[in-house]
């Protein structure tokens, strides 16, 4: 698939404001060669599990209250549970998958 070169300057000005927008989550995660670490720690954990969590909110609660026809605070509420339990079980899941399964190499400290 062939894209103009317009096409492709409008992805590429997309991938910098989103490497911009993303600025502020990486703050401190770059190693002293400026890439970002590839091993998995479990602060790198716990942000995945509440990033997923946050944006799962951002999404669902509006879409149960529009759905259900209720307020957004009682959607909220109705979902308080699973906003309490997936996050654990998101990184309960991740760190016992990556213990039985090994990590993937893309995972793996760089040798040095």
């Amino acid at each position: 698939m062939r894209h103009s070169h317009a096409e492709r300057g409008n992805d590429q000005a997309a991938d910098i404001r989103l490497t911009k927008a993303n600025a502020p989550f990486c703050n401190g995660c770059t190693t002293d060669n400026g890439k970002l670490p590839r091993t998995r720690t479990v602060k790198r954990r716990i942000a995945h599990a509440v990033g997923f969590q946050l944006t799962l909110m951002v999404f669902l609660i509006p879409l149960i209250a529009w759905w259900m026809n209720i307020s957004l605070v009682e959607a909220f509420l109705l979902d308080l549970a699973l906003i309490l339990f997936i996050p654990c079980y998101t990184f309960a899941f991740n760190w016992l998958f990556d213990r039985t399964s090994g990590l993937p190499a893309s995972a793996l400290p760089d040798p040095a």
